[in-house]
């Protein structure tokens, strides 16, 4: 038995080519060591530029930010400012948002629209809430939230200084008009008489700003990247 264990071993220690795995194996390795530098190198040459550029970015954004409540007058700047943002109204606990143009006075807004879903929920809940907001980053913006009370401007004696002071705001916005065309346009009719002058009574107004903090505008010289600006 012994002599045949020993008789198939060197038969198989002949017959099998130890010389190309060698070589196979060698060719392994160097292939992996290679690998392995190549590896090496990027991460010497290109992860400390993901790091210092990407990674600290990131943190910047999400934690070197000051947020700050805005004051009326401030809020109420932006809303003269700007003279557009987003309108939500509600019915039977469903929410509903659109764009709109508006103009602002400091006690109201006054906006125009045709007939449609958003001028009949707010007859139906004059309860309702404007969005206006300000994005230069994620880290620089301003949003104020109106919340207030629909009363439409119909054409009645009534009425008549107030739709006059209205169209006089609205006339200032080059586009005040557009939002409404555009939703019968989309509706495939638009009839003048159907046309609605509304206003907001502004009920409560509250904003947020946000800036970069100034401690944290440069970086820090030891933070500096330790490679020369490429060019």
């Amino acid at each position: 038995m012994a002599i045949t264990i020993a008789s198939t071993a060197r038969w198989l220690y002949g017959a099998f080519p130890w010389d190309r795995f060698g070589r196979l194996l060698i060719c392994f390795l160097k292939v992996q060591v290679a690998v392995i530098c190549v590896t090496a190198r990027y991460a010497e040459n290109v992860l400390p530029y993901f790091r210092l550029d990407c990674g600290k970015r990131a943190v910047r954004e999400f934690v070197q930010m000051l947020v700050r409540e805005m004051s009326q007058q401030e809020c109420k700047e932006l809303l003269a400012r700007l003279g557009f943002g987003r309108l939500a109204c509600a019915q039977e606990n469903r929410p509903y948002i659109v764009p709109i143009y508006f103009a602002s006075e400091p006690d109201r807004l006054y906006g125009f629209a045709t007939m449609g879903q958003k001028i009949e929920w707010m007859r139906s809940n004059p309860i309702v809430c404007v969005e206006v907001d300000e994005v230069r980053s994620s880290i620089d913006w301003v949003s104020v939230v109106v919340t207030g009370r629909y009363e439409e401007l119909p054409e009645t004696d009534e009425y008549v200084k107030q739709r006059e002071r209205a169209e006089a705001l609205l006339g200032k916005r080059s586009l005040w008009w557009e939002a409404g065309l555009a939703a019968a346009q989309a509706r495939g009719k638009f009839d003048r008489d159907r046309a609605v002058l509304y206003c907001i009574h502004l009920e409560e107004i509250t904003g947020r700003c946000a800036s970069p903090d100034p401690a944290e505008a440069s970086p820090h010289p030891a933070e500096a990247s330790p490679h020369p600006a490429r060019t």
